[in-house]
């Protein structure tokens, strides 16, 4: 199937993009059926994203660690994410097929893989439990795991939380969020990016927004109680 194409082999076949079909990775290999299109070129959206229920049902804090951010739950996190990307591999090369090489599932399912597994790692040894450096080669690992565009500019995230985290072992969530903030932020200033230029941005800055004020929510019930 084209979705099953190597990058090398996707790139080749790029300049055909326009006139080729995205293949069904579910079904039988057959095209995906287009909707009435109603203009010229028009182009269906292939079908949503299988959700994770970490990121999609609301979480009940029950103890003082679900606040924290700290190697166990870094490594929770990247294990859920990478869960995710997993789950989304075969909808996120579609989705790339339409105008890119089609290998973003690919990259983004490698590249999480990776991360997951050196935080794993990490944790279970024990050596690192400095949040800044966890995260720095965290973000080198993913990095080369995914040496795409999308890999570079998500490593420059993680950097960028390194750097607010340094010499922190642990922090609360009002901290873990201004590290995010400062992330996306180091994205914005290393990719010459802005929100509403139809990138990563536009679904970073808002997803921030909403966890700062989550974040304030857990903290003001956790000094309630």
């Amino acid at each position: 199937p084209v979705g099953l194409l190597p990058p090398e082999a996707a790139r080749r076949d790029r300049r055909h993009a326009a006139h080729r079909r995205v293949r069904d990775l579910h079904g039988d290999g057959g095209a995906v059926r287009h909707g009435l299109q109603t203009r010229r070129g028009a182009q269906a959206t292939p079908a949503g994203p299988r959700l994770h229920p970490v990121l999609h049902e609301r979480q009940q804090v029950t103890t003082r660690e679900d606040m924290m951010l700290n190697a166990r739950t870094l490594s929770r996190i990247f294990s859920s994410i990478s869960e995710l990307m997993e789950q989304n591999r075969d909808y996120l090369v579609r989705l790339d097929q339409v105008n890119g090489d089609g290998d973003l599932g690919i990259s983004m399912d490698d590249g999480f893989r990776a991360a997951a597994a050196f935080f794993a790692e990490s944790l279970e040894s024990g050596e690192e439990t400095d949040l800044g450096r966890l995260l720095r080669r965290g973000g080198k690992v993913l990095n080369e795991a995914a040496p795409s565009s999308l890999g570079t500019i998500l490593a420059f995230g993680l950097m960028g939380m390194a750097k607010r985290l340094r010499g922190n072992q642990e922090v609360d969530v009002i901290a873990a969020v201004g590290a995010l903030d400062a992330g996306v932020q180091n994205m914005m200033d290393k990719a010459e990016s802005k929100p509403g230029e139809k990138t990563i941005i536009d679904a970073l800055v808002p997803g921030v927004e909403v966890l700062r004020g989550g974040a304030a929510r857990v903290a003001g019930d956790a000094e309630a109680e």
